[in-house]
């Protein structure tokens, strides 16, 4: 279930990022994109990256960082990250509301075979639905191959249930949660809060991916440890962690 970019692609991604302290926009691709100044200077090195590098693209020579990315944005941001193919996508579509006449068909597609997403009982992926912060936690996580057994058995909830809001977390995103803030893949919105219902802005995003695939080696390692035997084999979930 497990792809990766191949690994001579992401030396020499790894070895550029070394050789640049800051990516500025010089770079090719994103010097056609003419509202880069509009994001947010935390973001604006990893929106760079990630349009030189082919994973995030712009609409008309724009970005749009404050704007939401939707579900299926999302998808293919994480798919494309991954190097998973979606040349031979099936002939029937799996969810309802993505056909294959639909340019997000193929990495959606190809993301619910890799278990980035997960089948839903309305048949719906809700493609133009915009991307919540659990939400996006949920399918980075899962892009690492990690089932929800796996991320229950192996690690403690410490750092969610710290959180000022974490009742306001869904109870499925809960354990991604805690893997992306214990890696600092994510961080919280304030001094205890990770705001999971808000929507993540495309420049958010391309954070989080940017910090994907700088920590990839790291990120494995830790989901490689999670396929061992369960370090708290009879965890489970408190009455009040949602």
């Amino acid at each position: 279930m497990k792809q990766r970019l191949r690994r001579s692609v992401s030396v020499l991604l790894a070895a550029f990022f070394i050789a640049l302290p800051l990516f500025s926009a010089s770079n090719a691709y994103a010097l056609q994109i003419t509202d880069l100044d509009q994001c947010a200077d935390y973001a604006k090195p990893a929106v760079e990256y990630l349009i030189d590098h082919g994973i995030i693209e712009g609409t008309s020579g724009r970005f749009n960082p404050t704007i939401p990315v939707t579900r299926e944005q999302m998808v293919k941001m994480l798919v494309e990250s991954r190097g998973i193919d979606t040349s031979s996508p099936p002939d029937k579509a799996s969810f309802i509301d993505v056909q294959p006449n639909q340019w997000s068909f193929r990495y959606v597609e190809a993301a619910l075979k890799a278990g980035i997403i997960m089948m839903s009982s309305s048949g719906r992926f809700y493609p133009y639905q915009q991307t919540t912060r659990e939400q996006m936690a949920t399918m980075f996580v899962r892009s690492l191959g990690l089932t929800s057994d796996q991320l229950l058995l192996n690690q403690s909830l410490n750092t969610v249930l710290s959180l000022n809001d974490s009742s306001q977390i869904s109870d499925w995103a809960l354990d991604p949660v805690e893997f992306s803030l214990e890696h600092k893949l994510m961080l919280g919105t304030g001094s205890s809060s990770f705001s999971p219902a808000d929507k993540a802005e495309r420049q958010q995003a391309a954070v989080v991916l940017y910090r994907f695939i700088m920590a990839r080696d790291q990120l494995e390692a830790a989901a490689q440890a999670f396929q061992a035997p369960p370090i708290y084999p009879c965890l489970l979930y408190t009455s009040d962690a949602a």
